[in-house]
């Protein structure tokens, strides 16, 4: 196999990147995703690796891809991005109160306050919100 002296960084994230560009078998992704933690720490491409190779393990599963992006939030609690995935993932699986808890929590820790992306999100996310309420009320009562 190849071997690589720790002044390559960039030829394992570029691995990295191209292994989430075309489909490979789980065990490759892996063993880059353990090279590239030994060299990198905090890689953006790195963690996208990692919720590929979920994706792929999880068979439509929502538990998994929720632990994996609340473990990335405890290393990366004001990472604008997971929390968005995080939001995503609780809409996708109809989890609407656990999706509302989580925004209000987050929101009531004023970390995002300045950051647009979060409050797009937000406003996209409770339009969302509001119309599986109206659904809910409509089908059960």
């Amino acid at each position: 196999c190849l071997q690589l002296n720790e002044n390559q960084k960039d030829v394992v994230l570029k691995v990295c990147e191209l292994l989430l560009r075309i489909k490979v078998d789980k065990d490759t992704v892996k063993y880059w995703i353990e090279k590239a933690e030994s060299v990198v720490q905090g890689s953006e491409v790195v963690f996208h690796l990692k919720e590929k190779l979920i994706d792929s393990e999880s068979d439509g599963n929502p538990t998994e891809m929720e632990n994996f992006f609340k473990s990335e939030l405890v290393k990366k609690p004001g990472n604008v991005h997971i929390r968005i995935k995080l939001l995503k993932l609780y809409v996708d699986s109809k989890r609407i109160d656990t999706a509302i808890a989580h925004a209000v929590s987050v929101d009531s820790l004023y970390i995002f306050d300045f950051n647009v992306e979060w409050y797009d999100y937000l406003v996209e996310f409770y339009s969302v919100s509001q119309i599986f309420s109206c659904l809910y009320i409509f089908v059960f009562f």
